[in-house]
Parts: C-alpha cells; structure tokens; sequence
C-alpha cells in the first residue's frame, strides 16, 4: 500500500489530489469504490450522490493543476503531466460498485510520485498559500458541529436561528472540502457568511449578547484568521475589515 504519510505540501492543485489519492490507495481492496470515496472525503456513508459534488471538485482540481502546470513551465508540460491521465481515469471510474482492489493499478507509485514533485515545483510559487493545519481544521469542524447542535434546542428566534443553522451548514462544507480546493473553500463560505450579517444586521444586534450569536461571532473570527494567515493578508478589504471590526465589539470577553 502506498504510504499517505509522505510529507507533501498540500498548499496547490497538486499537493492536495497526491493526498486524496496516495488516501485511496491505503484503503483495503475488500472495499467498493463508493465505500473508498466515502472514506477518503471523511463523510458518513450516505446515497451515493453525496460524494458526487467532491469527485466534481475534485476532477476541477485536476483541471486547475493541468492549467497551472501550463503557465508555470510550458516548456516541461509533458513531463509534468504525463501520468496525470492516471488520475483522470481514476476520477472519472463511475462504476461505484466496483470491488476497489480490481481499479487501484489505475493509480500507480510513479503517479503519486510525479503529483509530488508537481506540488514541490508549484511550493516554490511566491504567491502559493499557506496551509491550515489538519488538526485546527478538525477543532473547527467539531466546535461547528457543537454550535450546530446547540441552536437547534436553544430559545433564538426561530428565522435567526434557522439562518445561523443554514450558515454553519455552510462553513461546515467549506471545512470538509478544504482537502480538494484548498482556502478557496473557506474563503468563499466566510464572504457569504459576512454579507448574510450585512443583510440581517438588525437580527444580529438584538441577538449579540446569546451564547449562540458569541460563539458563532468567534467561529468567524477564527476563519479570519485562518485566511489571513493562509493568504499572508495583512489587512482585510475594508468592508470586511469593518464588519469583523463590529463583530469582535460584540463579544463578551
């Protein structure tokens, strides 16, 4: 089995599909293809169009890769990519039921090795991101799922509370597919989650001294932080900047 422990930077296209694979190819051959997927996205087996929006972000990272590779050194393209068709294959397997031990030649070492060397040339990159580190991913996941839990049984409005529930669903599916597209991710979820606090403010304000609304303020407050140490931002743009700047007067220390 190949060793998923290899330390590859995981901060571009390349890095992060070596991880998603070199995870497939340490899952046991009793297992079905969807049973792989299910685990290496680290989501609860479910009806199988659960999986399906990763493999799709996965197959647009690989596009991402094969266009960045491009640019980056058009002179040794075919070398870089030439055994990424591998993993087009791979990706692109959409008989789920297959027995995961009859496919996984589709994905060999010197495939995982060049995605290294892919991701080691693209690390190199001045404006290349950051990585978040795994474990802080999990404690937000987790400290997500509580929260989650929480308003559900608490005495919020019931339209606020639907509307924090509708918005942690959302940082909760950035976090998860973090793995494929990277601070993308997460920085897509915490602008939608600033503007959806812009739109509802009034609900926010009425709403800023429950435990609900400090502990979903402090969730925002640790994306802030992650994308601005990922992105190696000094400074948010100024709207942002301005609603973070009002978020953080309303916690309780």
């Amino acid at each position: 089995m190949y060793d998923p422990e290899i330390d590859v930077d995981r901060n571009n296209p390349a890095g992060r599909l070596h991880h998603i694979l070199s995870n497939a190819l340490s899952q046991p051959d009793n297992l079905t293809l969807e049973e792989v997927w299910f685990k290496v996205f680290e989501i609860e087996n479910g009806p199988l169009s659960e999986i399906f929006p990763y493999i799709h972000k996965t197959n647009n990272t690989l596009n991402e890769l094969k266009a960045t590779l491009n640019k980056v050194d058009d002179k040794n393209y075919a070398l870089f990519t030439k055994h990424l068709h591998r993993v087009d294959q791979f990706i692109n397997t959409n008989n789920f039921s297959t027995i995961w031990g009859s496919i996984r030649s589709k994905l060999t070492e010197a495939t995982l090795d060049s995605l290294a060397f892919c991701s080691a040339e693209l690390s190199k990159m001045p404006d290349c991101e950051s990585c978040i580190e795994e474990q802080e991913l999990a404690d937000l996941l987790k400290e997500v799922d509580e929260l989650i839990c929480t308003i559900v049984s608490a005495s919020l409005n019931e339209s606020l509370k639907l509307l924090l529930i509708k918005q942690l669903n959302q940082i909760r599916q950035a976090i998860l597919e973090y793995k494929i597209v990277g601070i993308d991710s997460l920085s897509n979820a915490y602008a939608s989650n600033l503007g959806t606090i812009t739109i509802n403010n009034s609900s926010f304000l009425n709403n800023k001294d429950t435990e609900e609304v400090q502990s979903y303020i402090r969730v925002l407050s640790k994306i802030d932080i992650f994308l601005s140490v990922a992105l190696n931002i000094k400074a948010l743009a100024p709207g942002a900047a301005a609603i973070m700047k009002q978020l953080s007067a309303f916690l309780v220390t």
